[in-house]
């Protein structure tokens, strides 16, 4: 970050690993296990963060177009780190269901996740309607965070299109996870615009704008992004893509900083038989 009035921002390090599995036990029902492994490392800190779980469970098709999925297993969020909560190792799960409707769909989830401090449960309905040229999805429920009240969650998501632009935004409030991996309640709106310049190029602006809200042990944090780039697909699998970042950070008793970045890559997608 430049300009910034505070000079304790650090870099940080998270890998995500994931692996998923499924035995067939007819052509409606398999029985699946879940495997995963988070690591979040802060530069200068000793603490490091190792989380891993296991969950097994069943996902049902049924012929009707409805979809039932459950999960039971055990999270070990690195209780052996210093500062890590009793609460970090023990039983996790969810529950799914999903009915379509001659417009859209609606569903139903609970779960249960942990990290170092202790259990985050999550209860939410959604439902989703198509439009003429686009979709909205309205998301209502209620959190937990370590046996906390539980609190309102939720979200509006709306999107159109058009034969070679399309535009989407969205509301949400939920937990997520702050740059320092603590999970927090969060208010977040995001908005997508996509042009496609020619049948193998396209402009693409996203925005975003995130509040974590503060306690007694964190402070309040507004960060807004906004990301611009040009995609051109040089051949059927191979994209090349570039364009520029600023993020501005503004936490509470803290101060301000922003950030500048200009990246380019080049990616290539696999299909494998």
């Amino acid at each position: 970050y430049e300009q910034a009035s505070f000079g304790g921002l650090t870099d940080f390090f998270r890998a995500d690993l994931g692996l998923s599995t499924f035995f067939r036990v007819d052509q409606a029902t398999s029985i699946v296990l879940d495997l995963g492994a988070t690591r979040f490392e802060e530069v200068g800190v000793a603490n490091d963060r190792l989380t891993r779980s296991a969950e097994i469970g069943v996902d049902r098709d049924f012929a009707d177009g409805s979809q039932f999925a459950f999960r039971v297993g055990q999270t070990d969020g690195d209780p052996n780190n210093v500062g890590a909560s009793s609460d970090a190792r023990g039983p996790t799960g969810r529950l799914f269901y999903l009915r379509p409707l001659p417009n859209g769909s609606v569903s139903a989830g609970l779960d249960r996740t942990r990290d170092e401090t202790g259990a985050i449960d999550r209860f939410s309905v959604d439902r989703r309607l198509q439009l003429q040229t686009g979709s909205v999805g309205v998301r209502v429920g209620a959190a937990s965070l370590y046996g906390s009240s539980p609190r309102f969650t939720g979200g509006l998501n709306w999107s159109r299109q058009t034969d070679d632009t399309s535009l989407s935004f969205a509301v949400s409030r939920d937990i997520l996870p702050d740059e320092n991996d603590t999970n927090r309640f969060t208010t977040s709106l995001s908005g997508q615009f996509r042009h496609e310049l020619t049948a193998y190029s396209a402009f693409v602006a996203d925005v975003s704008y995130f509040v974590s809200d503060g306690s007694a042990t964190s402070n309040q944090v507004d960060r807004g992004d906004v990301r611009v780039r040009y995609e051109y697909e040089l051949t059927e699998d191979w994209n090349l893509y570039a364009g520029v970042t600023l993020r501005v950070r503004d936490e509470e008793n803290v101060g301000t900083g922003e950030s500048q970045a200009v990246f380019f890559g080049v990616s290539r997608r696999f299909d494998m038989y």
